[in-house]
């Protein structure tokens, strides 16, 4: 089975989503409200059905009430880490940047 098309930007803000909290499973509506989706539930439902397809976001069910979490796979995982965490040396370039130091 294909699942529909989804939109990359509600792919990327669900994966920094969940690389921010990669130990948490969340409700759906948690995530929803933490998105600030607005109407665009079809569209964030689309995005986590291609993370559950792609194996980078998890479905878990706990007394039937389903949670969403990132993957176990430790290769995964890193990678979300790597590319939506910046280090602390990337986060001092950007804290120089804004406030104008070099």
């Amino acid at each position: 089975m294909t699942t529909p098309a989804a939109d990359t930007e509600d792919v990327s803000r669900l994966i920094h989503f969940f690389a921010r909290y990669p130990d948490i499973r969340f409700s759906r509506i948690s995530i929803l409200n933490a998105l600030d989706a607005n109407g665009q539930t079809d569209n964030l439902d689309m995005a986590m059905v291609h993370l559950i397809d792609k194996g980078l976001v998890k479905s878990y069910s706990e007394h039937n009430v389903p949670y969403y979490g990132l993957t176990d796979d430790a290769s995964l995982r890193l990678a979300v880490s790597n590319a939506f965490n910046p280090n602390r040396e990337q986060w001092q370039g950007v804290l120089r940047e804004s406030y104008g130091n070099n």
